[in-house]
């Protein structure tokens, strides 16, 4: 992956089953300061590039809880990288009155914070100019007309526009959701409802789907697949829930952190998975001596009884038991 499409943390200002990658997203993410010298790295007042080479900086040392203290002192004794990503209190508390203090995931009212889907600080950034660096990238992503429009979307500063971007979050998710590990997908029939419209089935149209190839421990997430409730405003005029439109931008770009994250837990090796051996061998073994036709109508008949017995497999991997993986 080149340097150029690893994104910095504008968005939301985190093949394998959870077990397997646990350890491994704990000993690297979740160690020391990490997190908290990364939420000040993506609060300074930095072009994109700079995010990164700081970012890079924490993932790649060997002492986490060093590195990050390292940036933590340094940022401190830098006042001129503050950067202004936080709300008004006039938007929060419209936020209060919407969302009811909660996280929108789990419910959660501990430690919660209001994050941005797109961070507006990106207005302000060299990187994302007419001229810079990024500039073509995101064109090329969400297209000329897409930046556009996201530019302007994030150039208002009136109450109604600012809550269609922004979400109470607890700290995991918050974490998982700025990484790209998680995005949140809006149906495009509930845009200017109240959220709740009829016929879109037991989630509402609103869906939390974890970007494969998974990272994220369900628990991570307190144990939520889904929205805790079906995310609702009493006033979609005054008190507009986040726009399709953002929540799809943010779908898109953090793709390419997910990545990254998955290269860094590549390199730093992933535990072979002996659970399975003897079933994986036996079916292998059988798959091989039967006709081409019957191999693809099990591979069928199988995908639809996951569909069935496990809806929340969204994606192309469907996981089964025995440690096995279609």
């Amino acid at each position: 992956m080149g340097p150029a499409l690893r994104w910095p943390l504008w968005i939301g200002v985190e093949v394998s089953s959870p077990s397997r990658i646990e350890f491994n997203y704990v000993r690297i993410w979740r160690y020391g300061a990490f997190f908290p010298a990364q939420k000040a790295i993506y609060s300074a007042k930095l072009s994109a590039i700079e995010h990164l080479s700081l970012d890079g900086f924490l993932v790649y040392s060997l002492t986490s809880p060093e590195a990050g203290q390292y940036v933590l002192d340094r940022i401190a004794q830098s006042p001129e990288c503050n950067r202004d990503d936080t709300i008004t209190a006039e938007v929060e508390a419209a936020l209060r009155e919407r969302d009811g203090h909660r996280c929108c995931i789990t419910g959660s009212q501990k430690n919660i914070e209001p994050t941005y889907i797109v961070a507006p600080s990106i207005l302000h950034d060299p990187d994302f100019g007419k001229e810079g660096r990024l500039r073509a990238l995101l064109e090329a992503i969400i297209s000329k007309d897409g930046v556009e429009k996201l530019f302007t979307f994030l150039g208002s500063r009136s109450t109604e526009k600012q809550l269609q971007n922004v979400w109470f979050m607890a700290p995991s998710v918050r974490a998982a959701f700025r990484r790209g590990n998680i995005h949140i997908k809006k149906s495009v029939h509930l845009e200017g409802t109240h959220g709740i419209v009829a016929g879109l089935g037991e989630d509402g149209g609103w869906q939390i789907e974890r970007t494969s190839p998974d990272l994220v421990p369900l628990h991570f997430l307190e144990d939520h697949p889904t929205f805790y409730k079906i995310p609702s405003t009493k006033d979609p005029r005054s008190h507009p829930l986040p726009a399709e439109f953002l929540l799809t931008v943010h779908h898109l770009i953090p793709l390419n952190l997910h990545m990254f994250c998955i290269e860094n837990l590549i390199e730093s090796g992933w535990p072979s998975v002996k659970q399975g051996q003897t079933g994986r061998f036996f079916l292998r073994g059988l798959l091989s001596v039967v006709p081409k036709f019957i191999r693809l109508a099990l591979y069928s008949y199988i995908e639809r009884q996951i569909d069935y017995w496990d809806p929340k497999q969204k994606g192309l991997d469907k996981f089964l038991p025995l440690g096995l993986c279609l």
